[in-house]
């Protein structure tokens, strides 16, 4: 299996219908083009092209595994009903070669007798009880301490009541909300505590 240097969430955009999609990506460029594999999206960037498309990088994991995990705590079932949502399947599926799931095609009634067939009789699931392998305290960190590279540069930075974020689909991710509903908290009177600046 090929080592690589950079493990990311990122976000993909369509400029002309505002729909997004969330991925991870392993690479030893950070600026390989790639914009995502996801069945919806592919279709919309060859029904729009590929300059309509443009991915912002969200973190920087220090492997894979913690990429996924990540990325299953933002893409979760009440995401993907949102409208302008184009991802199909929870995050956290991706398997190393690739970002299919790895129960793609099959029934519902047998996927979860496969993933149950390796765990002992009497066993507890490593995930039992809990909503997030991430704390909302650790999500709040890993933000405001991620890497940026000089390509990536934010130009506005987003005041929120729970602290400072230099991208919208990250305030978005954190409150669970889509992008569109950040933009409308800054520009409403009802959430004082949202403002947008200029870096």
């Amino acid at each position: 299996m090929k080592n690589y240097t950079h493990h990311i969430v990122y976000c993909t955009t369509c400029s002309v219908t505002k729909k997004w999609y969330i991925g991870i990506h392993s690479t030893n460029d950070l600026n390989d083009g790639y914009l995502g594999s996801g069945k919806i999206l592919k279709h919309s960037i060859s029904k729009y092209g590929k300059d309509a498309h443009k991915r912002d990088i969200l973190f920087i994991c220090e492997d894979r595994e913690s990429a996924k995990r990540l990325e299953s705590t933002m893409v979760n079932n009440t995401v993907l009903k949102l409208p302008r949502c184009m991802n199909i399947v929870e995050g956290g599926y991706a398997n190393n070669f690739g970002d299919t799931p790895w129960n793609k095609g099959l029934s519902k009634e047998n996927t979860p007798k496969l993933s149950n067939a390796g765990r002992k009789k009497g066993s507890t699931p490593w995930n039992k009880g809990t909503k997030s392998p991430y704390s909302e305290d650790s999500i709040r960190k890993m933000v405001n301490n991620r890497k940026i590279y000089p390509k990536l540069k934010p130009k506005y930075k987003y005041i929120t009541p729970d602290g400072t974020f230099f991208k919208r689909n990250e305030v978005a991710e954190y409150y669970g909300i889509t992008p569109q509903a950040v933009s409308y908290r800054i520009k409403s009177e009802t959430y004082p505590k949202y403002k947008q600046e200029k870096i």
